[in-house]
């Protein structure tokens, strides 16, 4: 992963260092679902993995359609991760909007 020489290093280094000290407490809760610090960790290797393995590069624009779940803050962290840049999408926005995020945002 790029985080290191990324613009998002100091905040995905600040997250990992959280992740590490408290891995067994809670992270985040919606509604009756709860994921400790650990979980989100891993799964924001993955997501960085994933996207550098597409052929994403440090700096590009990833636009994620997806409602704001839990898993959403992992994909944020994930998009930081590998050095992209993540496009805020809202999920229930029109065709019209989703293209214009995207036009206007470079992606």
């Amino acid at each position: 992963m790029t985080d290191q020489n990324s613009l998002w290093g100091p905040v995905t280094r600040l997250l990992d260092r959280a992740c590490t000290y408290h891995s067994d407490r809670t992270a985040l809760i919606a509604g009756d679902r709860s994921l400790t610090y650990t979980e989100p960790r891993s799964a924001t290797t993955r997501i960085a993995n994933g996207l550098l393995a597409l052929g994403i590069t440090p700096g590009e624009r990833v636009g994620p359609l997806m409602p704001h779940t839990l898993e959403f803050v992992p994909t944020q962290y994930g998009i930081w991760k590998s050095g992209a840049v993540p496009v805020q999408m809202a999920a229930k926005a029109s065709a019209d909007d989703h293209r214009y995020f995207l036009t206007e945002s470079g992606t």
